[in-house]
């Protein structure tokens, strides 16, 4: 699907879910806009061939979806994005969507949870308006590397390295160094969580067992924390899901919630939809119980994601390309 179609269809799997219709006037509001999409969109890429274990969530694809989107000129492509047709998108909706996208977005927060958006360009961006709305709803911080002696790529990747406190030591490091004074233009979020159990494993409550992995074959002596304890539940006629709150230190409600198939099978966890967890969810709150928690350690070996952009045309049906981003041109 590219821009000179004159009428873009709603991608697949906007017509696949059972979530409301966002084409509809009805039911035509910001909120139900995002919500769909990041519904839809948070659960697919994890259906992309590719990689094992991965993980995302609606909170870290708003940032740079929605700054992504900002910086499209072309709305016939941004209303086929969000599912909904190009005459509904009109000025004031699109500054409500990127509000609601931009929710979070705060490099000074003493929250759990901080989030830093930036953006970089080669290039001399003279679009007062773009910079503008960037910093309204994404709070977002300005690369310089003018004068300084790197490539954009360096830069990105010293303030990478500093947000994170040396967690993340490279965004671009696997790119050779004629690849690296290639990067011209560059939008990112950085998300830092602070975070612990409430009630935490102790090392006397880790033991090895069995754990399935998403494509079906099983690993033995795995690592798993367990532990008995009082948890919220939520059950429906083939899942599970529970949740397990994190310490607040600032009033948040933090939690992690985990769903699971109710029989143990290699293909069950494909029939999860939208619907299901956020029907899940909405139940938690309703019911606690004591069950013997088991979670296996997991070790984060990489939180950066450079091709992120493609995945999402993968799974919106949509050709959202670099070229598209005229405003970081200058």
């Amino acid at each position: 699907m590219d821009a000179t179609r004159s009428g873009p269809e709603i991608p697949e799997l906007f017509q696949r879910t059972n979530l409301p219709d966002t084409a509809s006037p009805a039911t035509l509001s910001a909120s139900d806009i995002v919500k769909t999409m990041l519904d839809k969109l948070s659960l697919e890429l994890l259906d992309i061939k590719g990689n094992k274990s991965k993980a995302f969530s609606r909170v870290s694809l708003r940032q740079p979806l929605g700054m992504a989107l900002l910086s499209m000129t072309d709305d016939t492509i941004v209303a086929s994005a969000l599912g909904i047709s190009p005459d509904s998108l009109t000025k004031d909706l699109k500054d409500k969507i990127h509000t609601e996208l931009g929710k979070c977005a705060d490099p000074e927060s003493d929250q759990s949870m901080r989030i830093t958006n930036f953006i970089g360009s080669s290039y001399c961006c003279d679009n007062e308006q773009y910079e503008q709305s960037l910093s309204k709803h994404y709070k977002t911080k300005k690369l310089d590397n003018n004068n300084n002696g790197k490539n954009l790529a360096d830069t990105i990747d010293s303030f990478v390295h500093d947000k994170t406190e040396g967690e993340i030591d490279t965004v671009f490091g696997h790119l050779t160094e004629s690849q690296r004074h290639k990067v011209k233009a560059a939008l990112g979020s950085v998300m830092n969580f602070q975070i612990d159990w409430d009630e935490r494993f102790s090392e006397d409550d880790t033991k090895k067992g069995q754990f399935q992995c998403a494509d079906g074959t099983f690993i033995n002596n795995v690592l798993m924390m367990c532990k008995t304890e009082v948890l919220n539940v939520a059950t429906d006629g083939n899942f599970a899901a529970i949740a397990k709150e994190f310490r607040s230190a600032n009033g948040e409600d933090l939690k992690l919630v985990a769903i699971k198939p109710r029989k143990s099978s290699a293909t069950a966890i494909n029939n999860l939809n939208s619907e299901t967890i956020n029907h899940l969810i909405d139940k938690l709150k309703d019911v606690e119980m004591e069950i013997e928690l088991k979670l296996p350690k997991i070790d984060i070996t990489n939180s950066c994601n450079t091709e992120l952009l493609d995945k999402i045309n993968q799974v919106l049906g949509t050709s959202i390309k670099a070229q598209g981003y005229v405003v970081l041109k200058g």
